[in-house]
């Protein structure tokens, strides 16, 4: 039996494997010349290429930049955070995770004034 591919990691939603800056070659229809500046989304897109949830693992930030009627470039890079240095690691052994209150491995919780 053939394993199902969660749809947050299949189709459209698969996670891009590289980092590029592209130049587009040609561009199917118009893009009107008022728009101009930069279009920027972010998603998730676990490194690793496997996640539990569409919320877990690291991000990617993509932009394409349009200027009179073209499309400059497009661009994707991943959001540089403690887990994108350590792939696969839980976000609890993450050096940058806050420590809860009480806490056996933080700080002791504060002291009422």
């Amino acid at each position: 039996m053939a394993e199902t591919v969660p749809l947050h990691l299949a189709g459209n939603n698969a996670p891009v494997a590289a980092e590029v800056t592209l130049e587009p070659s040609k561009v199917t229809g118009e893009i009107p010349a008022e728009l101009s500046g930069q279009f920027f989304r972010n998603g998730p897109n676990p490194r690793t290429g496997w996640s539990p949830h569409s919320f877990a693992g690291d991000g990617m930030i993509h932009t394409i930049a349009l200027d009179g009627g073209r499309a400059r470039w497009y661009r994707n890079r991943y959001v540089r955070t403690p887990l994108y240095e350590h792939p696969g690691e839980s976000a609890s052994r993450s050096p940058s995770t806050p420590r809860r209150a009480g806490s056996t491995t933080g700080s002791p919780p504060p002291t009422p004034t």
